[in-house]
């Protein structure tokens, strides 16, 4: 079974950036409404409908960080405990800051490291007390349109940051018949770690 580590962490790029960022013309969020092909295995449906529950959860999560005035009760659509705290809280704390982001985020190159059809839906430090499909992957997430100011509109970007960035996701479905309830639970870069006694280092793709 695929155990996360259930923290955002900041690395590679100061400020924002490395937070779950803007389409300021979408309305909301993809709607993920796959129907299963019988022609596929499935392990096959479960992770076709994981990467649509990323690439939605990735715009519109961008769309609230580009927007103020953006509703964040609409994360509860495409993300779920315990990411779904954790980036309400960090887009509160933007926008109270005066801070403003634009650009979107593209993750592609998905590549899958655990899939489970059954049972318990469990993160590092134990079970979340549901149970459903889970898929474990990872994805390119291209940064390269992406600014950050502060209120004084400096930038809040790390210049030494790729712009294209390996990034870590847990989705799952606690409703395995309804692929509407696929949700995104977990949200990390990679990273790994360099030279001795140095911080570790965001991993480019």
């Amino acid at each position: 079974m695929f155990v996360v580590v259930v923290a955002l962490a900041a690395a590679g790029c100061g400020g924002d950036e490395d937070n779950p960022s803007a389409i300021p013309s979408r309305t909301g969020p993809p709607t993920v409404t796959t129907s299963p092909d019988p022609t596929l295995t499935p392990e096959e449906v479960a992770v076709a409908d994981a990467q649509t529950a990323v690439t939605a959860f990735v715009a519109t999560s961008d769309e609230l960080w580009s927007s103020a005035e953006a509703d964040l009760t609409r994360l509860a659509e495409v993300a779920a405990e315990p990411v779904l705290s954790q980036l309400t809280a960090s887009i509160e704390e933007h926008r109270v800051e005066g801070n403003q982001r634009s650009g979107a985020r593209e993750a592609v190159q998905f590549e899958v490291t655990n899939v489970q059809l059954a049972g318990p839906i469990e993160l590092e430090g134990g079970g979340t007390g549901a149970t459903g499909l889970s898929v474990s992957l990872t994805a390119c997430v291209d940064l390269s349109t992406i600014e950050i100011v502060d209120a004084d509109g400096n930038s809040l970007e790390n210049p030494d940051a790729p712009d294209r960035r390996r990034y870590l996701y847990f989705a799952a479905n606690r409703t395995p018949d309804d692929a509407s309830g696929w949700r995104v639970w977990f949200e990390q870069p990679e990273t790994e770690q360099g030279s001795p006694g140095d911080p570790p280092e965001v991993v480019a793709c």
